[in-house]
């Protein structure tokens, strides 16, 4: 028994060992942007253009493609009522992301695929409408370009956030 132990010990050790060289390697980026919200789906019906907030935190595993984001995004769309009351939605989400970079593009282009908390607020002075507030479990896809300018780099991202259950955000 005591054989065992130590061996499954001498085997975590060593593989500790052999992730310190991937580690030392690893990097770390704090994401912060702002954009063009665009709706979509259901929400394209109703919405307007507007604007969003994101910021995040990367880590990329060694010099590899892949790495892992977490990100929080705040967007408000003004909506169209055609009536003169004035309506609009939030949306906020907070997505775990696996990102995979792809090698030797310039600039450098990347995929993320996510999941986690997708919130809508809707609010409106129409007496006849009620506001709405809710949050579901959702996911994202996008797609992004990174590129240098001096010091610091650049992103552009498009992503597809879509929220789950019998009224898809």
């Amino acid at each position: 028994m005591l054989l065992r132990r130590a061996a499954a010990a001498s085997a975590a050790l060593v593989l500790m060992l052999a992730a310190h060289p991937l580690i030392a390697q690893s990097s770390n980026s704090v994401l912060l942007g702002a954009g063009l919200s665009v709706p979509a789906g259901d929400l394209a019906v109703y919405a307007n253009n507007g604007w969003d907030i994101t910021a995040g935190l990367e880590h990329r595993f060694g010099r590899g493609p892949v790495g892992v984001r977490l990100d929080f995004s705040y967007a408000v769309n003004s909506d169209t009522t055609g009536l003169g009351f004035h309506e609009s939605t939030a949306l906020i989400t907070g997505m775990a992301n696996i990102v995979y970079h792809f090698q030797g593009s310039r600039p450098h282009l990347y995929a993320l695929l996510g999941v986690g908390y997708f919130g809508r607020r809707f609010s409106t002075d129409d007496p006849d409408d009620e506001a709405i507030n809710d949050s579901r479990f959702a996911f994202q896809v996008g797609e992004g370009l990174t590129f240098r300018v001096g010091s610091a780099t650049l992103f552009i991202e498009g992503r597809f956030v879509s929220g789950t259950g019998e009224d898809p955000l």
